[in-house]
This record gives structure tokens, C-alpha cells and sequence, in this order.
């Protein structure tokens, strides 16, 4: 019996790593009615059958005769033919909701004409898997391939770069085109210390998609001048030179805290914040936003000001070094109560001396995680400056993290066990785990005394917990909440429903909604 090379060890390994990915892909897109799929360069039929297991009605191609034939074989179901993808009769198939392109585009002579075909074959969605060439601008690479019934026709192909790809399928006629966040589990979709990235997944669509595990794409179409010639100076003086002319274009107060936190790192300097409270600036994004007076949620902080007012009871949930926590506890005055949640013991400690100094006597610290649970948690704390970007979740930046067990609870939980009989203003900023936070606080959000919530809703960060920021705003209406945006001078208005969310939103239980009118702009 013949061996094809479809069934090699290897090759099942990798299959079936990436229909793991794919069944996740075609169930997030269940907003989408999938009905029909094309396979291309099906091979022998192994992502045809797979296809049909989902259910959907599936047609595949391959340009080698004897891969219909073994595949006619083995997959009954499917109707398979012989096409070139390169080749415009191909076009004869018609076109399909799915599109299904795995290991095809890096054995051929001409992949733009192939994706040109692809975007005509494409009704709904086109799914690419793609051998890659590693580098930044949407070049290929010539290579010759060995004799096979998986390699190219010719034996000779162009590997497309990522950038390539990308933009290929927007000069096609694609208006979306996404990037998977989340690759299947194989040695070839992830780079290591030996070799670069091999493979990829990109998805174009001819609708617009919401799911989590893409993320959508900007076009950039490059230029790239070959012929020119530049003068280079070694790697260490070009950063310095490239840091020397940094320096000189900054501002006389970005150059004195540049200078402050190179030299002396571990002293912080003291600012005053816009609404009156002094503020220990530490070596962090946000204090050096505050530092050198770049807007930092200005529209948020308006709104916080004007509607806390004395005797009130403030959950500030993810507190940092305490911005909110200020604010609030100079509003509520000495009549009122500010709860500060904050696990990560270094913002503690800097949240300590910020209350200290400002003599926050109204005001307490719960060094605990908040969530949906009572358990203990990992806290990833960042190294370096976003210190505002510790979460529960690997966070989404560049710099490195550390692990620390914190304890967890709910503030249900908390509530009952400390006799808090409401809550009048509760602001969440978990990095992402802000759908757990409300979760654990149902019965507070369902009391009578239900408090205004202002939480952010974003993706970015959403992401990298599995869900789409947008359940955020679903759990707060079906916890009969209406969804605000922040606008100048910290007005309100009602927020649309969005594909995608960057920003903090008010959410007003509707049995209130009448008390805020004079911060809510009419529809």
C-alpha cells in the first residue's frame, strides 16, 4: 500500500493542532451562518471530512489528480474536484460562506494570483494557514521544494512574509482582515531561541467579525526602496545618538524627569494633583503622565468630582496608588467611607504613603484581589513602568512580570462579612478581570441601594481573559444597568452597542437613572 506523505507522523501532529484552532474559530463565529465551505488544496481530504463533521456542506480541490483520487477514497461525503487555485477556472466552483485554506499559499509560483482567486471563492470568510517568511516588510522568499505529492506542483515556490499576506488580501478587495491572538500549540507557530516564527493564521473577511481570539488589522502598505543605500554607525552609538536626540526635543520638565528617575530611581517626586491632592510621583507610566500633565481620564475625573458628594460609601476596586481613592475620600469627606482594593503589595505600600500624606483618614485598604470567587489567586506584577497593568492574567506588554499568590474574595462576600449596608459609587479597573469583579457582586448590583459603577471596558484587556469586552456591558443590563460613555466635562451619554470597546463607561441601574438626568445628555 502506498505511504502519502499526508500521513507522516509529523503531518498528523501538526493537522491535528490546527483543527483544534479551527473548531474554536468556526464556534466563535456562530454569529455568522456558515452553510457551505470550500477546502483548497485539500490534499488528500483530511480538512474536507473535518469540515463536514462540523456541518457544514463541503466542496475541495487540489491540483494533483491522485489527491482527489485517495481523497474520493477515503471521505465519500465531500465532492472533490481537480483545480489549480492559480488558475481563473477555478472560479467555476462559485462561492462559499467558509473558505478553508491550510498549508497551500508557500508551495505555489504565484500567491497573488492565487488570493485574488481566494477573495472571488470567499462569500463570508477566508481562513489562511501559511508557512511565512520572517520578516517585516511583504516580501517572498524563492525556494525549492523537494518531489511530493504535499509540495508544489513545479517544485518551486514563493514563501510570503506576514506583512505579505496581509497586505495581499486588503489589495484583493478584503475589508477585514484579522490575526489570530491565539495559535495552535506547535513548535512551528512560535518562535524560539534556534529559529524565527514558521508558520501563521490570518483570517479576511468580507463582513465584519467580532470574536476574541482575532484581532483586527490595519493595512499598511509599504514602499520599500531597494536601491538606496544608508550610512550605518555602529549598534551602540546609533542608540546613542538616536537617545541624544530625543533628549534635545523634549520639554525642560520631560528632561528634569528624565533625569530624576535615571538618577535618582527609588525617590519619588512630589506633584499636585488637579483636584488638590498631593501625589507621590514613583518611576510609573501614570505618574509620569500626571508629572508632565498629559491627559490622563480627564473626562473620567470630571464625573467622579461632580457626582460624589459627603457621606458617601466608595468601593475603588484595583486602586494602584490610589488616583480615585484621593479624589473620593476628599469628596465623601469625613462622613463617608472609601474602600481601596488593591493585591499587589508594592502599590500598597505606594498607596500608603499617598493616604498618609494627604491625611486620608476616611479611607481604608483591603489588600485582597477581587473576583467571582473566594480563593487565592496568581498576581502578575509588572518590572518595569506600567505597574498599572498587574492583573490575574498574563498582561498584554512588553516588559517582564513576576508571580505572587494574593488572596481572593468577592465584594458580596465582603459586604456581608463587614456589615456595609450599600454601596453608593463603585469603580472597577482590573486589567481585564472586570467581568469577574461584577459577577461577584450581583446581589450588590441587584439591592435597592444598587450603586453607580464606572468600569473599563476594554478588549486589549479582555482579550487575554477569553471574552469580548462587550459581555461586560451584556451582564450589566441583564443586571438591569444602562451602559453610559464619558464625555467632556463628565457628562454622560448613552453608549451604542460596539464591535469593539476602548474606554470607561458609567452604568446606571435604570431606577436611577431619572436622579442623574442632569448629567445625561438627552438622545
Amino acid at each position: 500500500m502506498r505511504e502519502w506523505a499526508f500521513d507522516l507522523e509529523s503531518g498528523v501532529h501538526i493537522d491535528r493542532k490546527r483543527m483544534d484552532l479551527l473548531d474554536l474559530l468556526v464556534a466563535d463565529l456562530k454569529q455568522i451562518e456558515l452553510k457551505t465551505a470550500l477546502d483548497v488544496g485539500c490534499g488528500i481530504g483530511v480538512f474536507s471530512q473535518h469540515l463536514v463533521d462540523l456541518g457544514m456542506s463541503v466542496v475541495a480541490f487540489d491540483a494533483r489528480p491522485e489527491n482527489i483520487s485517495e481523497a474520493r477514497r477515503r471521505h465519500p461525503r465531500p465532492q472533490f474536484h481537480v483545480y489549480d487555485i492559480e488558475d481563473a477556472n477555478v472560479l467555476e466552483l462559485g462561492s462559499f460562506d467558509l473558505v478553508l485554506c491550510f498549508g497551500l499559499l508557500y508551495h505555489l509560483e504565484n500567491p497573488c494570483r492565487a488570493i485574488r482567486n481566494l477573495h472571488n471563492l470567499t462569500g463570508k470568510v477566508l481562513i489562511i494557514e501559511s508557512m511565512i517568511t520572517p520578516h517585516k516588510w511583504p516580501m517572498a522568499a524563492l525556494v525549492s521544494e523537494g518531489v511530493s505529492e504535499s509540495q508544489s506542483l513545479r517544485y518551486v515556490a514563493l514563501v510570503p512574509s506576514k506583512a505579505y499576506l496581509i497586505d495581499m488580501l486588503c489589495r484583493a478587495g478584503f475589508p477585514a482582515v484579522y490575526e489570530a491572538v491565539q495559535l495552535p500549540d506547535h513548535e512551528d507557530f512560535r518562535p524560539s531561541l534556534l529559529h524565527h516564527q514558521r508558520r501563521t493564521i490570518l483570517v479576511a473577511s468580507k463582513i465584519q467579525l467580532r470574536s476574541f481570539l482575532l484581532k483586527k488589522i490595519r493595512a499598511q502598505p509599504k514602499t520599500l526602496n531597494m536601491w538606496q543605500k544608508r550610512l550605518t554607525l555602529p549598534p551602540l552609538l546609533t542608540r546613542l545618538a538616536r537617545m541624544g536626540v530625543r533628549f534635545l526635543r523634549m520639554s525642560t520638565r520631560e528632561k528634569f524627569w528624565v533625569l530624576w528617575t535615571r538618577l535618582l530611581p527609588g525617590i519619588p517626586l512630589l506633584v499636585r494633583l488637579d483636584y488638590g491632592a498631593l501625589w507621590l510621583a514613583w518611576n510609573d507610566t501614570l505618574s509620569r503622565l500626571i508629572y508632565l500633565r498629559s491627559p490622563f481620564e480627564k473626562n473620567e475625573e470630571k464625573f467622579v468630582r461632580s457626582f460624589l458628594e459627603p457621606g458617601m460609601i466608595v468601593f475603588d476596586v484595583g486602586a494602584h496608588h490610589g488616583f480615585y481613592t484621593l479624589l473620593a475620600s476628599m469628596k465623601v469627606t469625613s462622613t463617608g467611607l472609601v474602600v481601596a482594593f488593591e493585591p499587589s503589595p508594592r502599590e500598597v505600600e505606594r498607596l500608603k504613603w499617598n493616604l498618609k500624606l494627604n491625611r486620608c483618614r476616611n479611607s481604608k485598604i483591603e489588600q485582597i484581589a477581587i473576583g467571582s470567587s473566594r480563593q487565592e489567586a496568581n498576581l502578575h506584577v509588572c518590572l518595569g513602568e506600567r505597574t498599572g497593568f498587574n492583573s490575574l492574567r498574563p498582561p498584554n506588554v512588553q516588559e517582564p512580570t513576576r508571580q505572587i499568590r494574593v488572596q481572593m474574595t468577592t465584594l458580596d462576600n465582603y459586604v456581608s462579612e463587614n456589615k456595609i449596608d450599600h454601596v453608593d459609587f463603585l469603580k472597577v479597573d482590573t486589567e481585564g478581570g472586570d467581568l469577574d469583579v461584577l459577577k461577584g457582586a450581583t446581589s450588590i448590583m441587584r439591592s435597592e441601594s444598587a450603586p453607580i459603577i464606572m468600569c473599563e471596558v476594554q478588549d486589549i484587556r479582555t482579550r487575554e481573559w477569553g471574552y469580548p469586552a462587550g459581555d461586560i456591558v451584556e451582564f450589566a443590563r441583564a443586571c438591569n444597568y444602562e451602559p453610559f460613555s464619558i464625555i467632556e466635562d463628565g457628562r454622560l451619554r448613552a453608549c451604542t452597542d460596539k464591535t469593539e470597546y476602548d474606554e470607561n463607561l458609567v452604568f446606571v441601574p435604570r431606577t436611577r437613572t431619572n436622579a442623574l438626568a442632569d448629567k445625561i445628555e438627552p438622545a
